[in-house]
Order: C-alpha cells, then structure tokens, then sequence
C-alpha cells in the first residue's frame, strides 16, 4: 500500500510534478515565444528586403532616402557624386537639394505625399520626386537630370519669339501690300470710268472698246491680289472676324446688282429669289460678302450660255442657306475630290479658256470654317454647278 511517508514515492511525486510544469512551460510558453521570435526575425528581414528593393542603387540617376527629420539615410552612386565626396553623416537633405527646405518632410512622409520639384545643382537641372513611405516613416527622392531637356526648352522659347516677331513682320507686310497695290489701283479704274464717261459720247467704237478692257483687265487684277492677300491672312491666322447681327438680304440684293451687269454682257439670265422667315445671320460682314463675291463670279466665269440663280432659304431649325446655280460648264467626279485646294483648277496652265488662280472656293470654305457655316457642291459635267452655304441664324 502507498504511503506518503514513504520517502521513495513522495520523491516520486515530486519529480513528476516538476516533469509536469516543466513540459508545460517548454509546451505553452517557451515554444510560442520561440515561434514568434522567428517570425519577428523573418518579418524584419522580409522589411529590411523591402526597403532595399525600394532604394534604386543601380539608378543612373541620383536617388536619396531620408528621415523625418531631413537626415539623409542613404543615397546611390549618381546621388553620392553630387555630394563631391562629402560625407552623408548628419547631413540634411537640402543641403543638396535646397527646395527641401520649404517642404514639411514629416507631414509628407505621414500622409505618403508626392511632391515634384526642379532644383539647379551646379550647372545641371535636375527634377525630383518626393514621395513618402508612412509605412517605414521615411522618404525617398528620385531625381531625373533633366539639362538637356532645360535647353530645349530653351531654344523652343527662342524659336517662339522668333516665330512671333516673324508673324509680326508677315502681318504688316500683307497690311502694306494690300494698301500700296489696292489704293493705287483703286485710283487707276476710278480715274479712267471717269475719263470714259466724259468722252463716251465722243469716243469710237475701238477706244470704247479700250475703255471696257481696261475696266475688265483692271478689276482682275483687283480681284487676284484681292483673293492671294485675303488667302495669305486667313491662311496665317491673320484674318480676324468680326462677329455681328447681319441682314444678308440687303448684301445679296447689292452684289446681284453689281453681278447681273456681268450676266448680261454674257447674255445670260440672272434672278434672285427669296423665301425667308427671318434673314437675320450672326456672322461676320466682310466673309459673307466675300464669300458670295467669290461664288457669284465663279458661276457667272464658268458659264456660257443660260442663266444664273441664287436662292435664299431656311434649312431645318437654326439655319439659312444661300444657294447659286449656274448651267455651266460643271465639273467632273475627279476633280471634285480636290475642290477646295488653294490654286487649282480643273484646267490648268497658260491655255485654260478661264481666267483666275483657283482661290476663290478654297477661300470661301475657310471662312465659312470661321463662321462656323458649311459649304456644299453638287455638279455634272456639261451641265453646270449648284453651291449651297449653309450659316447659322441669329435668334
């Protein structure tokens, strides 16, 4: 029988009561102490891993790592060589990039800030971005030598005020030539319709003759510079529009006027009709005007026999189109595609049966671009043309 006076079984009991705390502490406090040492150790090193793959050594370019307090942790090779063998012990981050300065790097780092800045370090240009790493609390700056990039920048600043000044001189020079060549030439056809009607009762039939040709020859002329300068401005953006309620009515009346004189000398029939609620436009005065200048005198140019008609009507909700016909000569398929280049015809060379440069519809669609209003062409061959333009009414 057990007895606890027995020395033997109360040594017993004792050693199995140490067994028994000592598999406990080894089991439940000594092991998880040992598992989360390890992991602590693996999440430090998995950490310090992370770090390193963040900090671009092999960067060509300068990349620094600093702390909340500015002090620079480390730098790669492009970054120490901008120090000029100075040591990075206790050294600040503006004292190579002095814009730092102004920046609170703790609050950057805290909420994980990117920020770009342009910094001079001798005589090279470099952009850097800040970023900050909460999670570290620490930041990282990566810079981009950006020199040559300062000195394109440069020469395009140049260019600029060379392009500027250039457009300047191009103004001008279109301003001087459409004022020395229109005014005297103004002179020249004013002096000589005055010459001939003082002596048109007296005149022969050749000198009449004369009269008129120098007439013709003179408003062509006006009318070649008149298109190539107008071209020119519009095509420099020199031309610029001014925008207003515009009656077309009263213009389209003016020009039909002054275009059936020339119908007529052609024997051809020349009407204008009109259906229109309203004939208000919100347009610019000048193109309107050009614009049925150019396209009246191309359908009276272009046709030999029958008649000429322009139609002004409403067009759907918001628009009014000018419409001139002509049972010209019209135009093919092929040379369609290219209507509205500057200088074409469908004929070219010094023995076209036309006269003129081949402006006035590449002109009229630019400044119809300008005022926001479209042209449209349909023509046959052998039978004649019918352009509409289409501007936006004024409400």
């Amino acid at each position: 029988m057990l007895s606890l006076s027995n020395p033997i079984i109360v040594a017993l009991l004792i050693l199995l009561v140490l067994v028994s705390v000592i598999y406990i502490f080894y089991r439940y406090i000594l092991i998880p102490m040992q598992k989360e040492h390890l992991q602590e150790q693996q999440s430090l090193r998995l950490q310090q891993a992370e770090l390193m793959a963040m900090f671009a050594q092999s960067d060509p370019d300068p990349v620094f790592r600093f702390e909340i307090d500015g002090s620079i942790q480390l730098s790669n090779t492009p970054g120490s060589e901008l120090l000029k063998g100075a040591s990075l012990m206790n050294m600040k981050i503006w004292e190579i990039i002095p814009e730092t300065k102004a920046v609170n790097l703790a609050e950057c780092i805290r909420n994980g800030a990117r920020l770009e800045l342009h910094s001079q370090i001798g005589s090279r240009h470099y952009k850097f971005i800040l970023c900050g790493i909460p999670k570290f609390e620490i930041g990282q700056i990566y810079g981009s030598d950006i020199t040559e990039l300062k000195l394109t920048e440069g020469q395009l600043k140049e260019a600029l005020v060379k392009a500027e000044e250039s457009e300047k001189l191009k103004s001008h020079f279109l301003a001087q030539m459409s004022h020395e060549i229109r005014t005297p030439l103004n002179a020249i056809l004013g002096l000589t319709s005055i010459i001939h009607d003082e002596l048109k009762e007296k005149i022969s039939p050749d000198l009449r003759r004369m009269f008129t040709s120098i007439d013709n020859s003179g408003r062509r002329l006006y009318r070649t510079i008149d298109l190539n300068l107008n071209m020119a401005l519009v095509m420099t953006s020199g031309y610029k529009c001014s925008f207003q309620r515009l009656d077309i009515i009263p213009i389209i009346n003016q020009l039909t006027m002054e275009f059936r004189h020339y119908a007529r000398e052609k024997n051809l029939g020349f009407t204008f009709e009109e259906s229109l609620s309203g004939s208000l436009i919100f347009a610019d005065a000048y193109s309107f005007t050009t614009i049925m200048q150019n396209l009246l005198d191309n359908a009276i140019k272009y046709t030999r026999e029958g008649s000429v008609t322009v139609t002004a009507s409403q067009v759907g909700a918001g628009y009014i189109s000018v419409t001139v016909k002509d049972t010209g000569i019209g135009m093919s398929e092929e040379y369609m595609e290219k209507l509205f280049r500057p200088f074409t015809q469908e004929i070219m060379g010094y023995s076209r049966p036309f006269e003129g440069n081949g402006l006035g519809l590449a002109l009229s669609k630019r400044l119809l671009e300008l005022n926001k209003g479209d042209i449209r062409v349909h023509s046959i061959k052998g039978k004649g043309t019918e352009v509409t333009v289409l501007l936006p009414q004024f409400h």
